[in-house]
């Protein structure tokens, strides 16, 4: 039975993010200002401001299918390398309707410090929330994590746990950040992105079903422990 980790590491690409024009298909999640911007580069958010909840300006939800069944994940990746400015953030959603307000579970990758302020180069925190009905849950938060010009993050949910992955380079394994957190809130929803900050370009935006894991299967091959849980 394949980990966390493996599974991640097989789950295809749903969208490169890599178009001369934004799609039809890129429904705008509400509580967002704009879609934000696609390229042959990928997709960026375009600007700071913070959008009405969730702190996202721009952002779109995938609404061809829904993730059903409880057991599911959405990945990003960085599209190389930009300027590393306090205040940026970007998120990958699972198991949202794209209401009004927010609901489901958020990842965010976020630089700390003063919106403008240069800060440490490729490190992060990473916050884990559950929304509903735009009311916000802290499900967990680890500092400095580590991921490079070429990595990606995901949030999982999976057998009733939900937790944060990272892969810190594309030539890295997938490792779970912080601990996996019980919650049953969600069990389907349509998978997107958000963010907040200027010139940032992601792309290979992937989301689809997760197998459970047999009794006793470790989740990967290590952990990231992190600072602020």
């Amino acid at each position: 039975m394949p980990t966390i980790s493996e599974q991640l590491a097989a789950l295809a690409v749903t969208d490169n993010l890599k178009h001369a024009t934004m799609p039809e298909t890129w429904v705008k999640l509400p509580w967002s200002v704009n879609r934000g911007t696609s390229t042959e580069i990928g997709w960026e958010p375009e600007s700071y401001g913070e959008g009405s909840q969730a702190g996202s300006r721009a952002g779109w939800y995938w609404s061809p299918a829904k993730v059903k069944g409880g057991n599911g994940a959405t990945m990003l990746k960085r599209a190389g390398a930009f300027g590393h400015i306090g205040g940026r953030q970007f998120s990958v959603w699972l198991f949202t309707e794209g209401g009004e307000k927010p609901s489901g579970y958020q990842l965010v990758a976020y630089q700390a410090g003063t919106v403008g302020a240069s800060v440490p180069a490729d490190t992060y925190t990473f916050k884990l929330r559950k929304w509903v009905g735009g009311a916000e849950t802290p499900l967990g938060e680890t500092t400095s994590v580590g991921m490079e010009a070429t990595g990606s993050f995901a949030v999982v949910s999976l057998s009733g746990k939900v937790s944060a992955w990272v892969r810190q380079n594309e030539a890295a394994a997938w490792t779970l950040v912080g601990s996996e957190v019980n919650d049953t809130s969600f069990s389907e929803g349509f998978s997107g992105v958000d963010g907040n900050g200027s010139n940032p370009f992601l792309i290979n935006f992937g989301s689809g079903t997760m197998t459970p894991l047999a009794s006793g299967a470790r989740v990967g091959s290590r952990m990231l422990q992190g600072v602020g849980r």
